[in-house]
């Protein structure tokens, strides 16, 4: 059990090391502009193209959203459970044309298909079925890392006897992950979700538990002032200059006076709802579980493993 948690432990640091060689899906705000919106003669100023930063957001949210990976069965009040879990969603970012928001928004300008972000996650089981776990997460080719915590709660569970064994356990979640190490982006993620599941048991050694369910999520995304140039918008002063043009565009602009190559951006703060259904199961030997799970939404699927001690 001990070498199995060093082993654990071991694999999350070289998840996280590898990961953070480089960061070309550090986002970049600043190119996120419509000039065809500004008025602003001295060409000092651009306009914030809020539908591009909806819809960037909208996507990363999903990354960022917590992943249930566990059937809805508790841990009991002394159980506790350490895993190194990892997860890959998919994003928009099949065209490199300037209106992919991802294309435009990424540091390199290359964005992956795919973002992948690897977790360590520990749970502990508390009395009357409740369940605390705090997880720290790292958004792989990014400087940005994942705080998070969730509860739950499981309103239905362990009847293995008689005529209440056909019952599924029923469990409901909530969970919230905050955004870390972005200088522009400030974002925030919760969700709720209610899982159900059961376990059946192979030859006395081994507990197989499909679960299945749905969750919802939101993000609220938001920015401070951003600069596109090379001075801080706080070393600069900055003037409000106002926007007009296509009023498919929801956009605010903000003009800089401390040089030429000096400009602002302002976006609103975004409330975006997104509804999700997840499947999955879980292999037990033991004390080693291992845990696969897909999560499914319109033009978004996200893939998830758990390997990790139950104790």
């Amino acid at each position: 059990m001990r070498n199995s948690a060093w082993l654990a432990a071991a694999l999350c640091v070289l998840a996280f090391a590898g990961a953070a060689r480089a960061n070309p899906m550090d986002l970049t705000l600043s190119r996120l502009y419509d000039e065809r919106a500004c008025t602003d003669t001295r060409n000092q100023s651009l306009c914030a193209d809020q539908a591009a930063f909806r819809e960037l957001a909208r996507e990363f949210g999903l990354v960022m959203a917590p992943a249930l990976l566990a059937p809805a069965e508790t841990l009991g009040y002394a159980g506790f459970y350490l895993g190194l879990e990892g997860s890959i969603t998919t994003i928009n970012s099949s065209s490199s044309e300037p209106s992919n928001v991802w294309f435009r928004g990424t540091e390199d300008q290359n964005p992956d298909k795919v973002m992948f972000v690897p977790s360590i996650h520990a749970r502990k089981g508390l009395p009357f079925s409740f369940e605390l776990g705090t997880s720290v997460s790292y958004v792989s080719a990014t400087e940005q890392v994942l705080l998070g915590v969730d509860i739950r709660w499981a309103i239905l569970e362990g009847y293995r006897t008689g005529w209440k064994a056909y019952f599924p356990d029923i469990a409901v979640r909530g969970a919230v992950n905050r955004l870390m190490g972005d200088d522009e982006m400030d974002m925030t993620v919760w969700s709720v979700d209610v899982a159900l599941s059961h376990p059946f048991s192979i030859s006395g050694m081994m507990t197989i538990t499909p679960f299945l369910g749905y969750q919802f999520v939101q993000t609220i995304a938001d920015t401070a002032l951003v600069a596109n140039g090379m001075i801080d918008p706080d070393d600069a002063p900055h003037t409000l200059i106002e926007c007009s043009g296509d009023p498919d565009y929801q956009t605010s602009c903000v003009g800089g006076i401390y040089g030429p190559n000096i400009r602002y951006l302002d976006f609103d703060r975004e409330y975006i709802d997104r509804h999700r259904g997840f499947a999955g199961v879980r292999l037990m030997y033991e004390h080693l579980a291992m845990i696969l799970q897909g999560a499914f939404t319109d033009g978004q699927q996200s893939f998830g493993v758990s390997i990790g001690m139950d104790y």
